[in-house]
């Protein structure tokens, strides 16, 4: 679809040869490894969205929503929002679609490894391109050498689904005590 970095039918995991335990051959225990919407994904979610403008208060209200979330200043003013309401579905879309290709989003399988849980979390709070992250696994490797991988809940594409980060420290702490020897 032409977004910057769009590999959409890349693949880069154990099926092409690349081992899940590769970032973990630099000490490194924690690992994110996250998949961003592809840009025909996107463009299909964008469309559903604008189709559902005109059912109803709590329709609009939800898209309106949705859109900030993922556009945020662009939406700033009544006027844009009026035109994202009432403007043609197709210049809506043709729109949304610009300022979406103008952010820096990589479908795909992403790894980034990390040595302190820490780093991981705040990592995690601030995944790049998050209202466009579909799947997230987390893997740690235990004192022993175990390698446990958790996949956390999909987001929407509006980033919706928010991670309680506490949640996900105890989850991997537990994952990190494990004794399998």
């Amino acid at each position: 679809m032409g977004y910057p970095g769009d590999h959409s039918g890349d693949t880069d995991g154990p099926a092409n040869g690349r081992s899940l335990t590769e970032p973990f051959a630099t000490g490194q225990r924690y690992c994110i490894e996250f998949e961003c919407f592809s840009g025909d994904e996107i463009e299909q979610h964008l469309a559903k969205l604008l189709s559902a403008r005109t059912r109803g208060t709590d329709s609009v209200r939800r898209i309106l929503n949705t859109f900030e979330a993922i556009f945020g200043s662009k939406l700033s003013s009544d006027k844009d929002r009026s035109f994202l309401l009432r403007g043609r579905e197709e210049d809506v879309l043709d729109l949304l679609l610009t300022w979406i290709r103008e952010k820096p989003i990589a479908p795909g399988l992403r790894r980034e490894a990390f040595e302190h849980l820490s780093e991981c979390l705040e990592h995690l709070g601030n995944l790049p391109a998050a209202p466009f992250t579909k799947k997230v696994l987390l893997s740690v490797k235990t004192r022993h050498g175990s390698l446990f991988t958790a996949q956390l809940s999909a987001r929407e594409l509006n980033g919706a689904a928010e991670w309680e980060l506490d949640a996900v420290r105890d989850g991997i702490r537990e994952m990190a005590e494990v004794d399998i020897a």
